[in-house]
């Protein structure tokens, strides 16, 4: 069984507008990319794929500082969530199922980012403890965030994790950590029911 944590977070108000303005770049980012596929497969008539968008991104990073303030693995992040939205998309047409067309989106509520390995090869814990009240979350580009350890993060450190933020309209930022097999990170700031969705799944 996979085994998800959920820890809240207690972010200053300068951290929770980096957050906001994150959420909304991503947000951005993700109907660019939504559109350039829809804009390729109409006048080429070809699917635009992840790796090509990749390439778009870092071209777009090198141009503008706008793209380089956001941490490239949110972004990336961001463009496999569209290409895995397109594939659902047409594997429904595939087998006749009702498509769905990936959406535009109105707000994101999460960022996702890779996890460090060291030189041997060792995923970096995410979260460490402290002496003091709060833990520590490791966040790029932002530093250490405040997360209440409300209990200890368990498993093998060296294996990959999944970790993110998310975010709605209420004033609780969540981490939530889980074993599967990606080397992923997520911060979410989350529906009020977020926090007993994540503990009924825990184990």
């Amino acid at each position: 069984m996979i085994r998800i944590f959920c820890y809240k977070l207690k972010p200053t108000k300068t951290q929770v507008l980096w957050f906001e303005d994150i959420l909304e770049r991503l947000r951005q980012l993700q109907n660019s990319a939504l559109n350039g596929r829809k804009a390729v497969y109409e006048t080429e008539g070809r699917t635009l794929g992840f790796s090509e968008q990749c390439q778009e991104l870092t071209a777009a990073r090198r141009q503008d500082t706008y793209y380089r303030e956001v941490p490239a693995q949110f972004q990336q992040s961001v463009l496999k969530r569209v290409d895995n939205s397109f594939k659902g998309f047409f594997r429904r047409v595939r087998s006749g199922e009702t498509p769905g067309y990936p959406r535009f989106r109105s707000r994101n509520r999460s960022f996702t980012w890779s996890l460090l390995t060291d030189k041997h090869g060792n995923r970096q814990q995410p979260i460490w403890d402290t002496d003091i009240r709060y833990a520590r979350l490791k966040v790029p580009k932002l530093g250490e965030v405040k997360v209440r350890l409300s209990r200890p993060l368990q498993g093998d450190p060296a294996a990959e994790r999944n970790n993110e933020i998310t975010s709605e309209e209420v004033d609780d930022w969540i981490c939530i950590i889980d074993e599967l097999k990606t080397d992923l990170a997520q911060i979410d700031a989350a529906l009020k029911t977020m926090p007993d969705l994540c503990w009924s799944h825990s184990c």
